[in-house]
């Protein structure tokens, strides 16, 4: 499996975070972009997350790649949600690292439930809820 994501190079495993950041778009939307995605009937979830849950705990090589994926996903959700907290879209107080942190279980989460969801409804509200959590 790590052949494969290797030549996947992050087109899945970073659906929008890294586009976004380039784009400077907003952390509301990159988040209900992934909501009306991930809850669609065409979903298969992400290849990031889909590796994780079969990962061997003895596959060593695939740790470390998942991780590397996992840390290049939270940076760059890091510095989207320090951005939004310049524009004044997120609380100054919040932890840019920890709100990261918890955007990347979310998507995560997001992402594995797609894979089985037949409506946006329920990764929608999970989206309004983590973004009204970060509201100043």
């Amino acid at each position: 499996m790590s052949a494969a994501l290797g030549n996947h190079e992050l087109r899945v495993a970073l659906p929008d975070a890294l586009a976004i950041e380039e784009t400077g778009a907003r952390l509301e939307r990159v988040l209900e972009q992934l909501a009306r995605h991930h809850g669609s009937t065409e979903s298969r979830g992400c290849m990031l997350g889909v590796a994780m849950a079969q990962a061997d705990r003895e596959d060593e090589e695939l740790a470390r790649l998942l991780r590397a994926y996992l840390a290049r996903l939270e940076q760059a959700l890091e510095r989207t949600v320090r951005r939004a907290q310049e524009e004044g879209d997120v609380d100054a107080e919040a932890r840019p690292r920890d709100v990261a942190r918890n955007l990347v279980a979310l998507t995560q989460g997001l992402a594995l439930m797609g894979r089985i969801a037949v409506t946006t409804a329920q990764p929608r509200s999970a989206v309004r809820a983590a973004l009204h959590s970060l509201r100043p």
